[in-house]
């Protein structure tokens, strides 16, 4: 308490304390705006994930839909192999369809999880890399496996730039499965 008589110390130590609470009241509104980013960021992953998932739930019943179908038909009549044939090359198409939208939902998912691990896309080790790179692989869309180096390797430009890109071709491939 020596400086409140020394008038040069009260006036440093005022002046010190005004630039603390300065750089506290900055500070916390940077951190603010970084949450208020983050929060956004986790707000459209959640969106997208919804989205890869009610049409995941959508593929599913019209698979077990046009199984039952099929069943129905084979147990009611021989005579009708045509339909039965053209229900099969369906159920065909359906299952490479589902194994299509089921290799980008187990991307999306590991995706998910290294982004929640990191806290974005910066950050991955390179064998996170190459494990979700096996999986961008597994949906047998070359392009898909482009646009995954790129959104590693162009670490340049803005994260979400980046991860909507990535959005984009996981919900056009689960689109394609499910024609």
């Amino acid at each position: 308490m020596e400086f409140v008589n020394d008038p040069r110390r009260a006036k440093i130590a005022f002046v010190l304390t005004l630039c603390f609470a300065i750089f506290f009241f900055l500070s916390s509104g940077l951190l603010a705006y970084f949450y208020w980013q983050k929060t956004k960021g986790n707000h459209d992953l959640d969106s997208s994930k919804q989205k890869v998932e009610e049409s995941l739930r959508t593929s599913e019943a019209n698979l077990a839909k046009a199984n039952s179908e099929l069943t129905a038909l084979k147990a009611s009549t021989d005579a009708s192999g045509k339909s039965i044939s053209s229900l099969e090359k369906q159920i065909a198409d359906n299952k490479l369809g589902m194994e299509k939208i089921t290799a980008y939902n187990e991307f999306f998912k590991y995706l998910t999880s290294v982004i929640k691990t990191h806290s974005g896309l910066d950050g991955w080790t390179d064998a996170e890399y190459q494990a979700g790179r096996v999986k961008a692989q597994a949906t047998g869309s070359a392009s898909f496996v482009s646009d995954v180096d790129w959104a590693w390797n162009q670490r340049d430009i803005n994260q979400i730039t980046r991860l909507v890109k990535i959005f984009e071709d996981i919900s056009a491939g689960v689109a394609s499965g499910l024609k």
